[in-house]
């Protein structure tokens, strides 16, 4: 493994990209998408202005100031937004900090496109919008830039193409497109069900589930309307219930 100086400290590599190939397989699965193409993940070293924030306020009735120490913030020195769960990491991982670059992995390193005086303005106003008070009450102090390396995939299924963004230090999700979750098919909600029909006592639940209307079965609607979609559209899910129904028959002749 070769060590390269950024000029900044930044720290290592602990969330391997096999975890993240994971990770990321494993958000998808909840949410029903088993076919999905994952783009190439790269590995980008982001840069991060780490500082300090004070409050303060006068009294208007005594002319006093009040303090108060508003901890640790983060800001980005690309897109120069505030970002809390990089001044958490950085809080908790601080004894973590390396003067190099882990070579292990292709990696891009993002240039600052702000220097630290113009960044302690902007920090303040920042700041300022999110705790609802004026830029005169805010002090940003102790600006320290860092680089904070994440790991970037896009990942395309169905519905379109989305971006992940997950620290490469603690797997800490950074950003993520809200992926729709995928309606599940007939057959797959027939399996399930078959499923669930083997523990005891699954047929007395489903039995309670289905009401009996002028001497119709009528099931829950949400179901109910996914199995007769996809039969009246998916050729593969009326092969199923016709072979099922013949495997029913080949049964009942035996």
């Amino acid at each position: 493994m070769i060590s390269v100086y950024l000029g900044k400290p930044t720290f290592p590599i602990s969330f391997a990209l096999e975890e993240v190939v994971g990770r990321i397989g494993d958000t998808l699965k909840s949410k029903h998408w088993h076919k999905f193409e994952m783009g190439d993940v790269k590995l980008v070293y982001v840069p991060y202005y780490i500082f300090n924030c004070d409050l303060f306020h006068e009294q208007e009735e005594d002319g006093k100031i009040s303090e108060k120490h508003a901890g640790k913030h983060a800001i980005s020195a690309v897109t120069r937004e505030l970002n809390q769960k990089v001044a958490d990491a950085f809080i908790e991982h601080e004894d973590k900090l390396v003067n190099e670059m882990q070579e292990a992995y292709p990696a891009v390193i993002r240039k600052a496109v702000l220097d630290k005086k113009e960044m302690e303005k902007i920090a303040g106003l920042r700041l300022a919008a999110w705790k609802e008070t004026g830029s005169k009450h805010i002090i940003v102090s102790g600006l320290d830039m860092i680089y904070f390396p994440v790991w970037i995939v896009y990942v395309t299924v169905a519905e379109g193409t989305y971006k992940f963004e997950i620290s490469a230090l603690d797997g800490t999700v950074m950003e993520e497109d809200e992926v729709p979750e995928r309606e599940k098919g007939f057959l797959e909600i027939t399996g399930e069900t078959l499923e669930e029909l083997k523990e005891p006592g699954a047929w007395l639940r489903y039995s309670k589930g289905v009401l009996v209307e002028t001497g119709k079965f009528v099931a829950k609607k949400s179901v109910w309307d996914k199995i007769v979609n996809e039969l009246r559209h998916n050729r593969n899910a009326q092969i199923g219930v016709i072979a099922v129904i013949a495997i029913i028959l080949i049964l009942l002749y035996l």
